[in-house]
């Protein structure tokens, strides 16, 4: 984690451009002071705690143009008030309340007061949804008694307490990954029940492909489960899988079986292999380990004993 404390517009505006994204800063205090504490979970994804006097930050087109960005910010406002401006909308925030913007369009934050806030950062494309979908989303309050946003906050306000590794780290890319999904289920829940034209089938899609991606080791995660999860029904799961080529039982048991074969040739036993890997009985994983790989599990493990003998 970095820390820095600053006394100043223009030392602020720097230190801010790069953490975030080139930016300006003007303020009418004449005692103003900030400070900045950052954790990048990854190279690409970072949340910073931001305290600040009153001011104003913004990037306009002359700093788009000479320094380009494809990232989002999500702030998420502590102590005192602020607004985010961005085409055309003004989002007040405050108390927990969030608001989502576009580095790569014109905006502006404005803070009357003294105020902390949390700023998540990554780029958009790990959202999974279209252009429009962020464009709709950006500028508008999130309410913090949103369920998602509160665990959301809860996550990454922990972070700073208990995150001691760097971009890189394993345990940054886990927290990461929590982030994105607590976050691209927050955007999806702020879009509205009528924004299913917005978010489109690829982003459905992508969307469902990056939760069993994460949570495939959970046996509780089953086709049913991911349904009801994303409010559709199985048969319309299936569909919108079958044009990757899967079905949702079928993609599972492949993540499942492809971790399951690491682990027997690491020297896990059968037993551990097949718990740790999702399934809820050794049988079911070995007759699925065999149609798939042509051998038995214990042959994998065997093979790994004569190697290490």
């Amino acid at each position: 984690m970095s820390a820095v404390n600053v006394v100043g517009v223009d030392e602020w505006a720097a230190v801010c451009s790069r953490s975030f994204v080139p930016l300006s800063v003007r303020s009418g205090d004449d005692r103003f002071s900030a400070s900045l504490s950052e954790v990048r979970l990854t190279d690409s994804v970072s949340v910073t705690r931001v305290r600040s006097t009153g001011s104003e930050v913004f990037r306009d087109r002359a700093m788009i143009r000479r320094n380009p960005r494809d990232d989002v910010l999500l702030s998420i406002q502590g102590r005192g008030r602020g607004a985010v401006h961005q085409a055309d909308r003004r989002a007040a925030i405050a108390g927990g309340s969030a608001a989502l913007y576009d580095a790569s369009r014109p905006y502006l934050l404005e803070f009357p007061a003294a105020m902390s806030e949390i700023v998540i950062q990554l780029p958009r494309a790990t959202l999974g949804l279209p252009n429009a979908a962020v464009a709709e989303i950006t500028a508008r309050r999130i309410d913090p008694a949103m369920g998602s946003l509160a665990v959301l906050t809860s996550l990454v306000c922990g972070v700073f307490d208990d995150f001691g590794g760097s971009g890189g780290d394993s345990s940054g890319e886990r927290i990461a990954s929590a982030v994105i999904d607590l976050l691209r289920t927050t955007l999806r829940a702020g879009l509205g029940t009528g924004s299913s034209g917005l978010l489109g089938r690829e982003a459905n899609r992508a969307t469902i492909l990056h939760f069993i991606q994460t949570n495939h080791l959970d046996p509780s995660v089953t086709p049913a489960a991911i349904a009801v999860r994303h409010r559709m029904s199985l048969r319309q799961l299936q569909l919108l899988l079958a044009d990757v080529g899967e079905s949702p039982a079928d993609l599972l048991r492949r993540l499942r079986l492809a971790h399951a074969q690491r682990l027997l040739e690491q020297g896990a036993s059968v037993g551990l292999a097949a718990a740790a890997s999702g399934f809820d009985d050794t049988g079911t994983f070995t007759r699925a380990f065999k149609r798939t790989y042509g051998r038995l599990p214990s042959d994998v493990r065997a093979a790994r004993r004569v190697e290490t003998a």
